[in-house]
């Protein structure tokens, strides 16, 4: 008696050839991913040196306002000295007229 086709066990190279196809399919299936991950890798290191680009960026924008700043400081004292120091001045020769005319110079 002769058994129907659908309950016939395959043979072996057909169950290998299924096997090597279904293990092409998930090797395509991995180096898709792997791809996909170099991708996101490489979206990922474009963002973050785009985001150290703007902090460096900021970085030396506040350096270089801060050293401005100094600079302004720096001067708004010394000129703030130097009106004070003139106002001194003036006052000690209105102090030194007034001592000559009671004294009669």
């Amino acid at each position: 008696m002769a058994e129907s086709p659908a309950t016939e066990p395959p043979d072996g190279r057909e169950v290998v050839e299924r096997l090597q196809s279904a293990l092409a399919d998930w090797r395509a299936r991995i180096d898709e991913l792997l791809v996909q991950l170099d991708v996101a890798g490489m979206d990922l290191r474009d963002e973050l040196a785009k985001q150290l680009r703007k902090a460096e960026n900021t970085g030396l924008a506040v350096r270089s306002g801060i050293a401005y700043a100094r600079d302004d400081l720096a001067a708004a004292a010394s000129a703030q000295k130097d009106s004070i120091t003139e106002a001194l001045h003036d006052i000690q020769r209105a102090l030194q007229s007034a001592r000559e005319v009671l004294e009669g110079k």
